[in-house]
């Protein structure tokens, strides 16, 4: 049971807009394998528009596809702008240097080393307004990807709100984690708000993932989280010694539970508004880890309330000397 609070948010109706601008995307790409790059710019003009507006009204969880496609779409606008802008120089080249062949024709000058120089002026015009655009564009896309990987390092801190005290901002900036082995809720599916999705033995490393979901309208502080590895019959075999926020664990580490950042402390993290927070808790014990089969998990928050859960739901169980079902 979620307890208190409102059920899940209903759909936004931002869906309608990520059809359509995913519609515009393909049409687009069809125009650009066509060389039709005013057709292709038009296109994915009208897909950013729809995303743009899409993210108006999107949820925190409706965001990501919205962003993915926005990240595909704003380079292809800017190199087709390139192109268009470099198609315009050229033309007006040819335009300047047909004009000067007429003047020069009207002034009764057959002179052959000025028509030449009159032709190498206008190519080193045309020439220079093309690299022009070049190192524009170049600082333009590096400038782009300099904001994209700052905003993502900061996606990636363990508090990403902690100076500044805009709910209403906390709400609408939240980050939402990769899904890794955390189970998927479809769009009409209501998550539990505690669960222990998965437990797994790593040599002498037993590790359980754990996910929450808040659905309520506020943000929620985590104060104490405290996990307990457990038999398939639920018997106590050892507590976890640390967990960490999943989206920034490094699982290739030598040692698990030393780890750069991520660490779950007293009020170090919360789960945000209508939004899910996922972790994975950490023990070392050789002699436990052949019985480990689920995890029991009790969190306390700063406002007072308390989950508890356990699991997984999935959990088979262990042989141990030949004795089935410990």
């Amino acid at each position: 049971m979620l307890g208190c609070g409102s059920g899940r948010p209903a759909p936004s109706g931002a869906n309608r807009y990520l059809r359509q601008a995913s519609e515009s995307e393909k049409l687009a790409m069809e125009y650009e394998s066509q060389k039709k790059d005013t057709e292709a710019l038009s296109m994915y003009r009208d897909a950013l528009e729809k995303i743009e507006t899409g993210l108006k009204y999107a949820t925190v969880n409706e965001r990501p596809p919205f962003r993915t496609i926005k990240e595909r779409v704003e380079p292809k606008i800017a190199e087709l702008e390139m192109h268009e802008k470099l198609k315009r120089d050229r033309e007006e080249a040819a335009r300047k240097k047909a004009e000067d062949e007429k003047k020069v024709a009207a002034l009764g000058k057959t002179d052959a080393s000025k028509d030449e120089d009159a032709k190498r002026k206008a190519e080193e015009e045309a020439k220079k307004k093309e690299a022009e655009a070049r190192a524009e564009q170049m600082k333009k896309l590096t400038e782009e990807k300099a904001l994209k990987a700052d905003k993502k390092a900061e996606e990636h801190e363990d508090d990403p709100h902690a100076k500044t005290d805009d709910a209403a901002e906390k709400k609408e900036e939240a980050p939402k984690p990769p899904p890794g082995p955390f189970k998927v809720y479809g769009e009409n599916e209501k998550p539990p708000r505690l669960s222990v999705d998965k437990v797994e033995v790593r040599g002498e490393y037993l590790y359980a993932y754990i996910q929450v979901y808040n659905d309520s309208a506020k943000n929620m502080r985590i104060a104490r989280p405290e996990v307990t590895f457990t038999s398939f019959q639920d018997v106590d075999l050892c507590p976890a010694e640390a967990c960490f926020q999943y989206s920034v664990f490094d699982k290739t580490a030598v040692d698990p539970l030393e780890q750069a950042r991520g660490a779950i402390t007293g009020g170090s993290h919360e789960v945000f508004a209508t939004s899910a927070f996922q972790f994975v808790a950490i023990a070392k014990n050789k002699e436990k880890a052949s019985r480990t089969r689920k995890a029991k998990v009790q969190i306390a928050f700063d406002d007072g309330s308390t989950w508890s859960a356990r699991g997984p739901e999935d959990a088979k169980p262990a042989t141990v000397d030949g004795l089935p079902g410990l």
